[in-house]
């Protein structure tokens, strides 16, 4: 199975379909084979329609370069990339 992606300012993108419990939608997420997590932007949450509100606090945090920020987490999330022969599902905390 083939998963494409595209290249944006020379960094490897993937669309997907997220859902969750009280949201979906597509979203597009960088490529990162050294990432240990999944992460979705806040600027992402309103056009999903995640109430960033309602979400469990993480125990991780996120150091980038203005500093630390709070993470939360999301159950039981649904993330559907379109492939060459149909889709990939997977199912996962993020």
């Amino acid at each position: 199975m083939i998963i494409r992606g595209s290249f944006a300012e020379g960094a490897p993108y993937i669309f997907a379909g997220v859902r969750g419990k009280q949201f979906a939608g597509p979203i597009q997420f960088l490529v990162d084979t050294d990432a240990r997590f999944t992460v979705i932007l806040d600027r992402d949450t309103i056009p999903l329609g995640i109430q960033v509100e309602f979400l469990r606090p993480s125990q991780t945090r996120i150091i980038g370069i203005g500093g630390t920020v709070a993470t939360f987490q999301m159950k039981d999330v649904e993330l559907v990339f379109p492939a060459d022969i149909g889709e990939l599902k997977v199912t996962r905390d993020i």
